[in-house]
Parts: structure tokens; C-alpha cells; sequence
């Protein structure tokens, strides 16, 4: 799984890397681009790039003897690296269908690095191979323009190729999950970072950020995220400067999410962020540890008061409000109310007309805007000054509805979908918790009648043994006067005693 998610992340990296490499100006820019990235990003040390020249193009000479001694002639003709491939050295052509500029030799140590990327950095490979050919193939289609009228068929498929290549890069780019931006470095005039500008975007910038395309891009990032300083000015100046990449996570407020965040340098002053929002992720596993922390024995803070003031804080809400059902199940009884801060006296309230009564039908239900004009009716609202609500229904183990959570803010809901998914996480917890102190209820009540019966039981008993006392004294006394004077007693006048 470590290596999957390894690969994930570099596959990632060397992807928003190759959308450097295609706007870098010259090839040998991107030669050296290249080699940077895949020590930087892979963590190859053990390589030689052998690279061929032409008349038609800047590529640096360099590699193994072989090489540099072929280094002529066209980049059309079959290039054959010094090197021989064996189970210690592998050797990658730099090339199209039509162009041989060198080839990658891997070797060493590095081998087994390699093997566990090599589909990722293939892919890298044949995007230098083609951002090298349309850099080489614009060169030659100037010339060829200006000489050689002959060959406007040839000039008509090599421009052809340029396209194909482009879409299948900016198909590449376009489709990444994770949101990328390339930046430039502002100084002033002492040459000290102040702030920097976004150069260029993909369109998960957008879902990511939640900043449209046509506004982040070429914008100033204090202005465009509202901000007195640039964020992670420090972290990006740095890598800016020394070229060392950097990870980390982190905690934006004036977007309110949490960031994984890989950034890179292609060259001095320039730097590239690939990012993904993990907030739903790490709300997730705060709210997981939240529950936890309310079973332990020794806290004594009330399960939902508790709840209702973390849902506030997680969710970024003003109220929060925890129901059972009562009666017909138009009525509810709040079991914690938390307003503004503060956690208010629980209420009983009508069901009809409130958006509560909207989640009863539908399980849960999100209102980002508007609430108030949604449910006029509804003066709690009005008083509330409610502009969003979400909430969900607590269903017990037969299915049936129990209870309710409600979370209510004095401003829109920029992101429901958050505010959905954490309430669906936290539902059958509250619910288990409804529930339980339900059945407590139903045995308590039943031990409170049971004593009541026991109590009736002791005072019946109580009063026939009053009422037997007085009769019960007269025949133990007659039956003793009987037996001490028996002898005095014929047996009729005896007998006539016992009738009486």
C-alpha cells in the first residue's frame, strides 16, 4: 500500500513537473529541468543522460564517449548510446516516432528505485522526448518555410504532431484530481520576498480552492486570498531559492480547509505547488476521536451539550440544536441547545412549519442560503437571524425516527457537502445515545412503579393485620378459659361454649 501511494504521489509531482518543462524557453532549460526533477522528485542518483546535437537546435552534448562522438547529423537517424544494457544497467531511448535525441542510462543502486516508478517515469521521458521534437520541429518548419516550398506536406504532419502532442500533455494536465499552480517569486527592491504571483493553473485549482480559473490565474496571492501576508511565504521563498523540495499540511482560515501540499522549484525564484483539500478527511478523524473522548469513564461533561458545542466548532455554525421525538412525533424536546457560545434551557417546540419538520421527510436536508424566506413561518429563524441550516434525522435500531440534530448560521453554507458528511458520521452515534438513555428512562420509570406496588403491597398487608389483631385476641382468649377450666365443664356445657 506504501508503494502504491508512493507511486500515486510521484506520478502526481512528475506530471505538474512536465507542465514546467513545456514552458520552459529552450531545450537546454529543459534538459537541465529534467534531470532536476528526477533527482529531486524520484530520488535517482545513479544516471547518465547521454544527449546527441544538432545545427538545428541549442541540446547540450554530453554522456558517454560514444555518444558525443555521434553527436552529429540529424536527429531523424537512428542514435546508438555507448552503453550495453545488461541485468546492471538499463538504458531508456529519449525519442518519438520521428526523432532520436539520446538516451537514459540507469545503473547502480538506483535500479531498484527505479523498477518501482519506471511507468511514471516513462511517461516523463516521452514528455521530454515530446516537448524537445516541438521545440526542434518549430526550428525546422521556420527554415523549411523560407527554402523548401516543396515540402509543405511534410511541414503539414510534423504541424499535426505538434497538436497531437499538445492535447495529449494538456489532456494529461487537465485531468489531474489534484490541483496544481506555478508561481513566480515578487521581491522589492532589497531583493527580499514580499509576495508572489499564480502563473499558471489547472482546472482542479478551481475544486480545490474554490477560486474561479479566470481570477486566480495571474493574480497576486495576498490579494486574490484576501490576506495582509502571502501564506506559506516562508516555505515557498525557501524552496524557491535552494531548489529542496518540501511537504506539509496545513490549516488555511481564510478558506477554511486543510491542505497536503508538495512544492518544488524548476528554476530560482520560481516555484510549483501540487495540493490536494483533505478537510473532509481530517474533520473526519477529529470527529472519530471527539466520540472516543465522550466515552471515556471520567468525562462529566453531558454527551450532547458536549456535541451541540463541538458541531459549533467543527462546522463553523452559530446554533445547534439535538432533539428526541415526543408524542406523535410532532413535537420535539431539545436535549441540548448551543447558541452563540452559550448552551440555552431546553424547549418543547412544534415540528410544523420549521425546516426540522423538512428533515423528518427527507432524512437529512441542507438549506446553504435563504432559510428564513424558505420557512416564513418559522419565528425561531427570525429570531436566530438564520441564513443557513443542515440537518438529519436519529433513527433508532427498529428504523424510527428518535430525534434530530439541526446546525443553523448567521451566514451562508459555502460547502454543504462538509456540513452533510459530518452530521451523517455523527447520526448513528447520537442516535445509539438517544436510544440508550431512552431504554435507562423506560427501566427507571418501571422501578419507580415497581416500588410504588411494593409500597401499596406493605400498607395492604399492614391494614388486614390491624383489622385480624382484635378478632384473633378474642379466640386465643375464650380458647385458653376453655382449656383452664376444662375439668370444671361437663362436656355438653363444653360444647355449648365452643357453638357460642
Amino acid at each position: 500500500m506504501d508503494n502504491i501511494r508512493e507511486t500515486e504521489k510521484i506520478s502526481s509531482q512528475l506530471l505538474a513537473s512536465a507542465s514546467v518543462l513545456n514552458v520552459l524557453p529552450s531545450i537546454q532549460q529543459k534538459t537541465e529541468f529534467f534531470e532536476m526533477a528526477i533527482k529531486s522528485v524520484i530520488g535517482l542518483n545513479d544516471f547518465i543522460l547521454c544527449l546527441r546535437n544538432s545545427q538545428s537546435s541549442d541540446l547540450p552534448v554530453k554522456g558517454c564517449e560514444n555518444c558525443t562522438s555521434k553527436s552529429a547529423g540529424s536527429y531523424r537517424e537512428k542514435f546508438v548510446c555507448g552503453f550495453k544494457e545488461t541485468k546492471d544497467c538499463r538504458i531508456y531511448k529519449i525519442a518519438t516516432n520521428d526523432f532520436h535525441f539520446g538516451s537514459l542510462v540507469v545503473y547502480g543502486e538506483s535500479l531498484e528505485r527505479f523498477g518501482k516508478i519506471e511507468a511514471p517515469l516513462l511517461n516523463f521521458i516521452t514528455i521530454l522526448a515530446i516537448s524537445i521534437e516541438n521545440q526542434v520541429v518549430n526550428l525546422e518548419l521556420k527554415g523549411l518555410y523560407d527554402s523548401l516550398l516543396s515540402e509543405i506536406s511534410a511541414k503539414t504532419k510534423l504541424k499535426k504532431s505538434i497538436v497531437e502532442s499538445d492535447y495529449r500533455y494538456q489532456s494529461l494536465f487537465d485531468n489531474m484530481s489534484e490541483g496544481f499552480a506555478f508561481h513566480e517569486i515578487i521581491y522589492n527592491e532589497n531583493h527580499v520576498a514580499t509576495d508572489y504571483r499564480i502563473i499558471d493553473i489547472n482546472p482542479a485549482f478551481e475544486k480545490q480552492v474554490g477560486i474561479p480559473l479566470i481570477k486566480a490565474k495571474g493574480a497576486i496571492a495576498s490579494e486574490i486570498y484576501g490576506v495582509p501576508e502571502p501564506p506559506y511565504l516562508d516555505i515557498y521563498k525557501q524552496v524557491a531559492e535552494t531548489g529542496i523540495p518540501h511537504f506539509f499540511q496545513s490549516y488555511f482560515p481564510p478558506l477554511n480547509r486543510y491542505y497536503d501540499i508538495s512544492v518544488f522549484s524548476p528554476y530560482t525564484g520560481f516555484f510549483a505547488t501540487v495540493f490536494s483539500d483533505v478537510t473532509e478527511r481530517k474533520l473526519n478523524e477529529e470527529t472519530l476521536k471527539f466520540l472516543l473522548d465522550c466515552r471515556l469513564p471520567d468525562k462529566k461533561e453531558d454527551f450532547f451539550e458536549a456535541l451541540a458545542r463541538y458541531l459549533a466548532g467543527a462546522l463553523k455554525m452559530d446554533y445547534v440544536c439535538i432533539d428526541k421525538m415526543e408524542g406523535d412525533g410532532l413535537w420535539a424536546q431539545t436535549v441540548a441547545i448551543y447558541n452563540d457560545g452559550v448552551l440555552d434551557p431546553n424547549v418543547k417546540y412544534a415540528l410544523k412549519d420549521t425546516p426540522c419538520g423538512a428533515v423528518l421527510d427527507n432524512r437529512i436536508c441542507c438549506f446553504p442560503r435563504g432559510v428564513q424566506q424558505l420557512f416564513p413561518r418559522d419565528p425561531a429563524l427570525q429570531e436566530l437571524k438564520a441564513e443557513s441550516y443542515s440537518g438529519t434525522t436519529l433513527w433508532d435500531s427498529k428504523g424510527d425516527p428518535i430525534g434530530l440534530i439541526a446546525v443553523i448560521g448567521h451566514n451562508p453554507l459555502d460547502i454543504p457537502e462538509r456540513a452533510e458528511s459530518l452530521l451523517k458520521l455523527i447520526a448513528p452515534h447520537a442516535a445509539d445515545e438517544l436510544e440508550r438513555r431512552r431504554a435507562n428512562e423506560a427501566i427507571q420509570l418501571r422501578e419507580d412503579q415497581l416500588s410504588e406496588l411494593n409500597a401499596t403491597k406493605d400498607k395492604f398487608f399492614s391494614i388486614i393485620a390491624h383489622d385480624l389483631k382484635s378478632p384473633f385476641n378474642s379466640i386465643i382468649g375464650f380458647s385458653e378459659l376453655l382449656l383452664s377450666n376444662f375439668r370444671n365443664y361437663d362436656p355438653d356445657k363444653s360444647e355449648q361454649f365452643i357453638k357460642t
